[in-house]
């Protein structure tokens, strides 16, 4: 790595660092002060705690990390261009994109590294962090949920589900599974003491069933199904996987774009309205983490010119800068929801605009 890589490196990740503990100081302050008394009357345990903080951060890294590497981006192009080291580099032969590479390749990994954590951890840990906070900050042992139903219009099957606990998602308590025919009659009901997701296969315990006509009246009564020793039998007809049941009980938000893909694929007649929607949705996951690398190529030339200027327009910029891309996501979800343009334009609007505005605002500036 050549010295003045390194040289870039180091003054931008260490005001990169500045700007983000900054930034969530403020965030967790602003939480505490906001459920100063819940947390006090709870007694809730510091590690408890630290992983409660530690889960709503991450759903705020969209936010967070954008604002921190525009405003350390700026600052440092800032520093740079007050000091002359960039008409130096620039002099010996250096070249603005070498210059630019430092900083573009980490926008880049926290991009990637944003969205593997967005479809991965994320999910999971929000859905804990509000359940932890809906219990008063109090240790869940478990996350029940009761009275759940789940449509596989796909395969013309319904789930009802009378007790399922989402830390354990592949044990289901209280199984009725009815086999509907293309009018929405029932075929024939599953019902079970017990569901088990084992190897991508459900097994059933206390397994009865129950036929109906084409008039969806009951034929006989139910019909113990022979099982093994152990009272349980394979269903490799049910292909629906554990996980699709939590969308009953998670909001959109708390949906990464493989969980909104999974449920499009078992319910492939819904409305348009409701298909644009959740196109969006997964697009707008995917596209969002691009911001980090976005902010870094519109910081560049914006803080080389603002090195000419004071500090206090350098801020101004970076706010206004910051709050021009949301606003234009806001645009971008007007029209993609509406279906005004495709939900997948309307998604990566921002993404496309300001790429496009940093590209010609960094090619001016070489």
């Amino acid at each position: 790595m050549r010295i003045v890589t390194r040289h870039l490196l180091h003054e931008f990740l260490l005001n990169l660092f500045y700007c983000v503990a900054a930034f969530l100081t403020m965030f967790i302050l602003i939480d505490i002060f906001a459920h100063i008394s819940d947390l006090v009357s709870s007694g809730v345990v510091f590690s408890k705690l630290l992983l409660y903080y530690g889960s709503i951060i991450l759903e705020a890294l969209d936010s967070l990390l954008p604002a921190a590497l525009l405003m350390s981006t700026l600052y440092t192009f800032w520093q740079l261009s007050r000091s002359n080291e960039v008409t130096a580099m620039r002099a010996s032969g250096i070249s603005i994109f070498q210059i630019m590479l430092p900083f573009i390749l980490v926008g880049l990994f926290f991009s990637v590294t944003t969205l593997v954590i967005k479809e991965t951890v994320t999910p999971k840990a929000v859905f804990w962090a509000d359940a932890f906070k809906k219990n008063d900050f109090k240790p869940l042992d478990k996350v029940l949920y009761g009275n759940q139903a789940f449509v596989n219009s796909r395969d013309g099957r319904v789930w009802q589900i009378t007790e399922f606990d989402l830390k354990k998602p592949n044990y289901l308590k209280g199984v009725k599974i009815t086999t509907e025919r293309p009018d929405g009659s029932s075929i024939y009901d599953i019902n079970a003491v017990e569901g088990f997701y084992m190897d991508k296969q459900w097994w059933l315990t206390g397994v009865q069933v129950q036929n109906y006509d084409k008039n969806n009246n009951p034929i006989g009564k139910l019909i113990p199904i022979k099982s093994d020793p152990d009272n349980i039998r394979q269903f490799s007809e049910l292909t629906e996987e554990a996980a699709v049941f939590s969308t009953g009980v998670k909001g959109w938000e708390n949906f990464s774009a493989r969980d909104i893909i999974r449920y499009m694929k078992y319910n492939p007649n819904m409305s348009d309205v409701n298909r644009a929607s959740r196109t969006f949705d997964i697009h707008t996951r995917l596209a969002m983490p691009w911001g980090c690398l976005i902010v870094v190529i519109l910081g560049i030339p914006t803080g080389v010119q603002g090195g000419r200027r004071n500090a206090l327009t350098g801020i101004i910029m970076a706010i206004g800068l910051f709050f021009s891309f949301y606003a234009f996501s806001q645009v971008g979800i007007f029209l993609g929801k509406r279906e005004i343009v495709s939900p997948v334009v309307g998604a990566w609007l921002p993404n496309i605009v300001f790429f496009c505005f940093g590209t010609v605002m960094v090619w001016r500036a070489r």
